[in-house]
């Protein structure tokens, strides 16, 4: 029996839309009511699976066989495959029982795509607008069973002004985003292999490489198979890939992952590499320490698929042994040392016995970004793998670095002004890997620090010292408030501007045992304000300050409590450079006045307070005197000029 109105079927339209279709514009009100006439009593969802109707279909529709033919999805040659559209697929892609549907590409199109109906594809393939199963208000799973408009939700009813049950909600007011993918040319390419869209299929022409040309079915279970795999838990096991079963595992594979699976195949063989380099980035997650299943996991496992024609399987056999061999070169993980073939590579306790580094350490060296070592990622406990030649270099350097504590104490300076030497170039500092296997970050070359002292050393006068004779270290100090020149009195006295003589006695340190001829030599040689950095910025710990400032640690802690020196952060390193400075420049102790008045410390009180200059602050009482400096400078110049 035909029905009074013809309806026709579209190229790549879902046989049970079709159905859906004939029965609302016979205002049936159940999808069986169409095909009872047939005699076809299972469900209307399933249609699609029973060929015995398509020539009773097509004379009840109205429509010629051929035309309905390519609706119908025959069984394939394999159990659980289909025919879909041209394409032979696992019958599980398909989605029997749910209705998705992409409500602003229905709105235009007005019928029910096939395309629609894989469980892969969240989203229709032409426009990219995403699909949705349930109705948006009741949020109830659409179904096949009630006869409604294809635009409209089975479940939602309302009855009309003439008593008749509507449907209320139009899912074509839910119009849904679409999906956005950097590779859009791949995911089409996916799409492509089984959309069934009559225009697709004819312009479908990929250009592959030889080894994975076959049928457009295969290569569309190759694609599901690599997204698969690159979703799969990187730490569960390989002896099969874990694809999809069920809607919720098909969510997973998002469309940029199928995005990135076409792109695997369409550059095959490189892709594959590439997808087994991001592989090895989690190897170490798996069991096992070595092995091509513990290098590219669930990757190996496509070679297995028995999803996949054996010709994919070869090619992918063949490209996981082309890959172990590209990678042997560089290897990117632990491999056995008869799959190594490096004698350039070392193990960490290979390395320490022939270096003499403790094996412990090669962990603690590993970190360091530039040393080169071959590990398996993200495992504490992995076996690695060293470059015997970084090794030999980092053991050379090792044997030779001091520090700055160390060397400081043989030249007789404060740690603080070994920075100053190397900035000057009379030393060499040491940096890189070495630093992590010594305690603390300053050192030099101890071969550096000894070409300084004998350089020093070959300065010495052997003539008796004058009497009037000054300890380099002590002329030092005795400078004006401010950085103090240690680089340049090392160069003048190296350059012979600083004649100098050995002091014996129980201070050992270079500058300490080396004297100049008198303090006013050195002024000459350095000049009041050398090496002055007052522009610079940064903190300060209080030794610095103490230094800048030419008084004891302790004193600069008593400023700080009595607020003569602003404190900028916590922690040792806080205290500004500018405001040591200005305190420099506001301020004058005990001990600068009475290096330039020619007084004992003791007598600077009384010799200021006979021109009306006191002490404004006493760090401690009657002790650590604190004047003004504009005061005392008046007092200067008035007691030059009277000796003029």
């Amino acid at each position: 029996m035909t029905l009074p109105v013809s309806v026709l079927p579209h190229g790549d339209e879902h046989l049970p839309g079709l159905v859906v279709r004939a029965g609302n514009l016979m205002g049936y009100d159940l999808t069986s009511d169409v095909l009872i006439p047939l005699g076809y009593k299972s469900r209307a969802e399933s249609i699609a699976s029973a060929p015995g109707l398509k020539f009773p279909l097509a004379d009840h529709l109205g429509c010629r066989v051929e035309d309905i033919s390519p609706l119908f999805l025959d069984q394939a040659g394999r159990s659980g495959w289909l025919r879909f559209f041209g394409a032979e697929i696992r019958a599980i892609h398909r989605e029997v029982t749910v209705r998705r549907i992409a409500p602003g590409t229905l709105a235009t199109c007005g019928y029910h795509k096939a395309a629609w109906q894989i469980r892969a594809f969240g989203f229709d393939p032409a426009t990219g607008e995403r699909l949705i199963s349930e109705c948006p208000v009741c949020g109830t799973t659409l179904g096949w069973v009630r006869v409604r408009d294809l635009a409209f939700c089975d479940r939602c009813d309302r009855v009309d002004d003439h008593g008749f049950v509507r449907s209320e909600v139009d899912l074509r007011d839910w119009p849904q985003e679409k999906v956005e993918v950097e590779d859009m040319e791949a995911l089409r390419f996916v799409t492509s292999l089984v959309d069934p869209d009559p225009a697709v299929r004819a312009a479908y022409a990929p250009a592959l490489h030889p080894d994975i040309e076959t049928d457009r079915g295969s290569l569309f279970e190759f694609a599901i198979s690599i997204a698969s795999a690159m979703t799969q838990d990187p730490k569960r096991s390989v002896t099969s890939v874990a694809k999809p079963g069920s809607r919720e595992m098909f969510d997973r594979i998002e469309p940029d992952v199928l995005a990135k699976a076409g792109r695997v195949v369409l550059s095959w063989p490189d892709g594959f590499h590439d997808l087994c380099s991001q592989a090895r980035d989690s190897a170490s997650e798996r069991s096992g320490h070595y092995g091509v299943k513990k290098e590219i996991g669930s990757l190996y496992a496509l070679t297995t698929d028995r999803a996949l024609p054996p010709e994919l399987r070869a090619a992918v056999r063949k490209s996981v042994e082309d890959d172990m061999a590209m990678t042997a070169v560089s290897l990117p993980t632990v491999r056995k040392g008869s799959y190594r073939n490096r004698s350039d590579l070392l193990t960490a306790y290979e390395a320490a016995k022939e270096f003499g580094i403790r094996p412990k350490l090669f962990k603690i060296l590993a970190g360091h970004p530039e040393v080169r070592v071959i590990r398996n990622a993200g495992s504490k406990n992995s076996p690695m793998l060293f470059e015997r030649a970084q090794i030999a270099m980092i053991a050379a350097q090792r044997a030779d670095m001091e520090a700055a504590s160390s060397a400081a104490v043989r030249l007789g300076l404060p740690t603080g002004a070994m920075a100053e030497l190397a900035e000057a170039g009379l030393v060499d500092t040491v940096g890189g890997p070495v630093l992590m296997l010594a305690v603390g970050k300053e050192y030099y070359t101890r071969s550096s620090v000894n070409r300084l002292v004998d350089r020093l050393e070959s300065k010495v006068l052997p003539a008796v010292p004058p009497c009037t004779y000054i300890r380099l270290t002590k002329a030092v100090y005795r400078l004006p408030p401010g950085p103090k020149p240690w680089a340049g009195i090392i160069s003048r006295v190296i350059d012979g501007t600083i004649p100098v003589h050995r002091i014996d006695g129980r201070l050992t340190g270079t500058m300490t045992s080396l004297a100049a001829p008198d303090f006013e030599t050195v002024v000459a040689a350095v000049g009041r304000h050398a090496g002055s950095d007052e522009a610079r910025d940064g903190l300060l710990t209080h030794i610095e300050a103490s230094v800048l400032l030419g008084v004891t640690e302790p004193m600069v802690g008593r400023l700080v409590l009595r607020r003569l020196l602003p404190v900028k952060a916590k922690g040792q390193v806080s205290i500004a450079r500018a405001d040591v400075f200005a305190v420099a420049r506001k301020w004058m102790f005990t001990n600068e006045a009475s290096r330039r008045l020619g007084v004992p410390n003791r007598l600077v009180r009384t010799t200021l307070a006979k021109f009306g200059v006191h002490p404004k602050h006493e760090l401690r009482e009657r002790q650590q005197l604190v004047f003004a400096r504009e005061e005392v400078e008046r007092v200067l110049e008035t007691v030059v000029s009277t000796a003029a």
